[in-house]
């Protein structure tokens, strides 16, 4: 198992170090970027998969060389019976993932004006099936999304079995402020909040907090940020089976003594959708969308939020 000096006192998300047992067959995609540090942790019984995004400076936005290293070594894990569970987390304290990078879509479309943009096209086109292979994964996923977790970074945890916040943890998919539409898999799990929020957050790029993801069912768990490295030395300690559902189990089992009670969450971080819920509910049973955009524009008038 991997000390915990890893990680300092307040918390902040540093890469850990790489581990390959060569004798039970472990390997690791060779990336001389260090754009994604891949791990495999024992537990007692089984390992766990440990996938870090490493680009803290750009707030651990993807490229296309992160999501082809995580694609390649998700599938690799799925069919690898030694790997029990996944967990993906990103360095640094202030970002799980910002989403795409926005500077490299940017100047591969510049280069190329009046396409076709390759890169771009090469980039959503690998971002999806890494968003779908989440979705679908036949093993329990981990996500822990503290600090920003927006748009592409979004879509990596949306798709996981346990989607772990923070207190830290602000999440939104702002493309629509860049000219976008909300993508990776956003027309499905948008369309999965309560009380039809999904054209809120499609159509204003709002942010919200771990309480309101909960909520929102983007968010399974809430941990407090600190105590994320004691999650994954505590899964260590646990003895895993092939079988995924009771894998699951066990994990959820981990999971509950850290996570923040319902007290502690209305203490701590108070309800961003509960400011103005009736309005915002209302405004989102609007039959069109003209209508939509009116209702949205007078809860403005009163927060702003």
């Amino acid at each position: 198992m991997h000390s915990s000096k890893n990680v300092q006192q307040h918390g902040s998300f540093n890469p850990p170090s790489i581990h390959v047992d060569k004798q039970q067959g472990f390997s690791m995609s060779d990336s001389s970027s260090n754009s994604v540090l891949i791990e495999v942790r024992p537990a007692k019984q089984g390992n766990i998969g440990v996938l870090t995004l490493n680009t803290e400076k750009t707030l651990n936005s993807l490229t296309l060389d992160m999501v082809t290293i995580l694609y390649k070594q998700l599938l690799a894990w799925q069919g690898d019976e030694a790997i029990s569970a996944v967990v993906l987390i990103g360095a640094g304290e202030r970002a799980f993932c910002a989403g795409g990078d926005v500077q490299q879509l940017y100047h591969s479309a510049v280069a190329q004006p009046g396409g076709p943009c390759e890169y771009a096209e090469s980039f959503f086109l690998h971002e999806y099936q890494l968003d779908y292979l989440i979705h679908r994964y036949q093993k329990p996923l981990i996500c822990i999304g503290h600090g920003i977790v927006m748009g592409g970074g979004l879509g990596l945890m949306a798709g996981a079995t346990f989607r772990i916040a923070t207190e830290t943890t602000r999440i939104a998919m702002p493309e629509i402020t860049i000219g976008l539409f909300p993508d990776v898999g956003g027309t499905w799990f948008l369309n999965k909040m309560p009380h039809g929020l999904g054209p809120f957050f499609a159509l204003t790029g709002a942010r919200i907090n771990a309480r309101d993801a909960l909520f929102t069912r983007l968010a399974t768990h809430v941990i407090k940020q600190a105590t994320h490295n004691d999650v994954l030395s505590s899964l260590c300690e646990q003895t895993f089976s092939n079988d995924a559902a009771a894998t699951s189990k066990t994990i959820s089992e981990t999971l509950a003594p850290f996570c923040l009670s319902p007290q502690e969450l209305n203490r701590t971080l108070p309800s961003e959708l509960q400011i103005a819920q009736r309005e915002l509910f209302a405004a989102c049973q609007q039959t069109s969308l003209g209508e939509m955009q009116q209702a949205f524009r007078n809860l403005a008038e009163h927060s702003d939020w």
